[in-house]
């Protein structure tokens, strides 16, 4: 891709933004400075809803938003719609995406690509709700729904812990057979606490197996049943199934072994399956030794529950013998119940299971390429800790995957291995910011391995760190650039950053500014202050036709240089009167301000008309007001600030009644006239616009290390709209 071209219309705090071109061919990378609630975030939120298949929105007045974004592989060639699969956005960082980004519970964390991991959630996503299904289902047979998957694997000894394929395990043993009316009683009264203490006694035991040995002797005597192999409840489920598939109504029959009649329906099997039964259990001794069981079983409400079980299902008593295997036949026996339940949930874990072990085997070849994040990232980037990856097992994928830890590094104690929240609280923010971008790293160099051509959407990647990390980025930020499977938009609102990174990264020429009007974004060329501005200055000045505008913005520098240097005090006097109303401020010629620059800045300018300097600043604030083109020019800041302070201070001082408060103010002017000011005139409707000159402009006219970010940072119309606001006043006062 050579050529990018945006349009944005109500697309989140973006009214407009037409015919902004972004050029590839000479740097692959593009620079823009945005100041704060210019449109930098808003531009990243459309880039990233268009790379998730979403449509962009405009959440305060839900107007209706449009967007064209077109790329040419070539600068002559067809403009096509770039494909979302190309875009990739890293957001500016905030708590909420460090908490989305960083995992900290071994779970997938980072080790396997966002789609894979998408694509996995969504199958368990759909398993889980088929399994929530059979849950609620199962918990009305008297099992607590938050212990039905531990209750499984314990009763059939599931070691691995993988209750899924324990189902998929006890497939063969759902055949819709009822082993016990398990509708007619509670897994969770049979079995507890009491009822398991209570049938481990030594005499109940005995009883037990008296009754078992007895039952089971009747049982090969019976001419109908068969022990381990055709029991009473196997024969009322034959009949019910028989019956249900239509034998009987189709007049089929069937003959048991040793009786010559034919049974003709379901009703005719059952009474004579219930006849046998009754004669086997209603044997002396049985009922003899049942007594005997039942006369203990009325101490406590378990007790009492299990005895009401038992006298109607004598048939389970044997069953008591072998309490383990008793109870993964009543769980067996739940399954058949809820079989429909039961097959649901297998079948679409056995459709999912083949695209799990693909996603699992995925995971574990990406092992080298998240090593080589590791390594960079601890290589790069300055932090208390170090990654390191192992080999543990991964709570989602139920396999073995790399896994990331954490090594707090401390000179003076040992190394240590943090986890979840303790890490937490030992990173700094900066800290946190540098480990949300290993998210980001890691990210890149997945599309570098798949070879995926990608236009990168940086905001404000640098934001908060630390210079020894920002530096760390800007190196990592040139890597990008040295590959040419990438493209990247970089947006920030540092200025520093900006300044920064178009010259380290040799994309001066292809950076830009965002100027922010009413209805509209304006993206311009901002190469020019990637240079010493002063120097760039000094150079105009130097043209036999002088800008008055770039004169002005550079009197509080070279005033600064008098201080700084320690040069004439007088100079320093002459040009502070030129920033503040004093008694000499309006008859302070060119030819003189020409003399201090000639002296301190070895400058000597044209004057075509020696003017006073005050009226010069006046003409050009005027003229800048006027002039609502949206070419974004720092002199014309720095200039409109300055005229804004000297109209302030006179409305100032010719209200303020004591003249002689005024006379004694020898620093900090501007706010100790305020000072007065809203002392003797609390309630004027002024104050608020006196009070915007105090906050907006000291830092245009005090020029400091970082020199001119508050200015650019500062918005064209709110410095305009403050001139006006100050004119206005200004005005007024000349016309009483």
């Amino acid at each position: 891709m050579e050529h990018l071209s945006v349009n944005l219309k109500n697309c989140y705090g973006i009214k407009k933004l037409e015919k902004c071109h972004f050029h590839f061919k000479k740097s692959k990378g593009c620079l823009i400075y945005a100041s704060n609630g210019t449109m930098k975030t808003s531009f990243a939120k459309t880039f990233l809803d268009i790379s998730k298949g979403r449509d962009p929105k405009e959440i305060v007045h839900k107007l209706t938003p449009s967007w064209n974004i077109k790329k040419k592989e070539t600068e002559t060639g067809p403009s096509i719609n770039i494909d979302p699969a190309e875009i990739f956005v890293i957001q500016s960082y905030s708590d909420d995406i460090y908490k989305d980004s960083i995992k900290f519970d071994n779970i997938s964390f980072l080790l396997v690509k966002e789609d894979l991991k998408t694509e996995y959630d969504e199958i368990y996503k759909d398993i889980e709700k088929n399994k929530k299904n059979i849950f609620n289902k199962i918990k009305t047979y008297g099992l607590t729904a938050k212990k039905i998957e531990e209750i499984f694997l314990n009763d059939f000894d599931a070691h691995d812990g993988n209750f899924l394929e324990l189902l998929l395990s006890l497939e063969f043993k759902i055949d819709r057979n009822h082993l016990f009316p398990v509708d007619e009683f509670k897994y969770n009264d049979l079995f507890n606490d009491k009822t398991l203490k209570f049938l481990e006694k030594e005499d109940i035991a005995d009883l037990i197996q008296k009754y078992t040995t007895k039952y089971s002797d009747l049982v090969d005597k019976s001419e109908i049943f068969e022990k381990n192999v055709f029991t009473h409840n196997n024969a009322i489920s034959v009949g019910k199934q028989l019956n249900d598939n239509g034998f009987f109504g189709a007049e089929h029959k069937i003959k048991l072994k040793n009786r010559t009649d034919f049974i003709t329906s379901q009703k005719e099997l059952d009474d004579i399956v219930q006849a046998e039964k009754k004669s086997i259990l209603s044997e002396s001794e049985l009922n003899e030794w049942f007594e005997e069981i039942d006369n203990q079983l009325n101490t406590n409400r378990e007790l009492r529950d299990l005895r009401k079980i038992l006298e109607k299902h004598k048939e389970l008593i044997p069953e008591l013998n072998n309490i383990p295997e008793f109870r993964r036949k009543i769980l067996i026996s739940i399954l058949n119940k809820e079989h429909e339940a039961y097959f649901e949930l297998l079948t679409i874990y056995k459709t999912s299971k083949i695209r799990i072990e693909e996603i699992i085997h995925t995971a574990k070849t990406e092992k080298a390429d998240w090593e080589e994040v590791v390594e960079l990232f601890n290589q790069r980037f300055v932090v208390p800790f170090e990654l390191e990856v192992s080999n543990q097992e991964d709570v989602i994928l139920k396999d073995e995957v790399p896994v990331v830890k954490f090594k707090y590094k401390d000179e003076l104690h040992d190394d240590v291995f943090l986890e979840n929240d303790a890490l937490l609280n030992v990173l700094s923010n900066g800290e946190k910011r540098a480990l949300y971008l290993l998210n980001i790293i890691y990210e890149i160099q997945i599309k570098r391995e798949n070879q995926q051509r990608t236009l990168i959407v940086a905001d404000d990647i640098v934001d908060s760190f630390d210079y020894q990390n920002k530096y760390a980025i800007v190196e990592y930020l040139n890597d990008i650039l040295n590959d040419d499977l990438f493209k990247i938009l970089i947006l920030t609102h540092n200025f520093d950053f900006y300044r920064t990174v178009g010259s380290r990264l040799g994309i001066k020429g292809n950076s830009f500014m965002a100027v922010k009007d009413n209805d509209k974004i304006n993206i311009i060329k901002g190469g020019k202050y990637h240079e010493n501005i002063f120097k760039l200055w000094k150079k105009e000045l130097e043209n036999e036709i002088i800008d008055q505008r770039v004169l002005i913005a550079t009197i509080p520098f070279v005033r600064n240089l008098v201080e700084y240097i320690g040069s004439d005090e007088d100079h320093f006097d002459s040009l502070t009167n030129l920033l503040h109303i004093k008694e000499d401020t309006k008859s302070f010629k060119l030819s003189e301000l020409n003399q201090i620059y000639k002296d301190v800045w070895n400058l000597d300018f044209k004057i075509e008309t020696d003017s006073e300097i005050f009226d010069i600043i006046l003409d050009e604030a005027e003229n800048i007001h006027a002039d609502t083109s949206t070419n974004l020019k720092l002199e014309n800041k720095i200039a409109l600030s300055i005229a804004i302070r000297l109209l302030a201070e006179e409305v100032m001082i010719n209200k303020i009644t004591d003249k002689s408060k005024i006379a004694a103010i020898n620093r900090d002017q501007t706010r100790k006239l305020f000072n007065e000011y809203k002392n003797e005139f609390e309630f004027d409707p002024l104050l608020k616009s006196l009070e915007q000159v105090n906050l907006m402009t000291p830092e245009n006219i005090h020029l400091n290390s970082f020199m001119y970010e508050p200015i650019l940072d500062m918005s064209d119309n709110h410095l305009r709209n403050l001139y006006t606001q100050i004119k206005e006043a200004h005005d007024a006062r000349d016309s009483t």
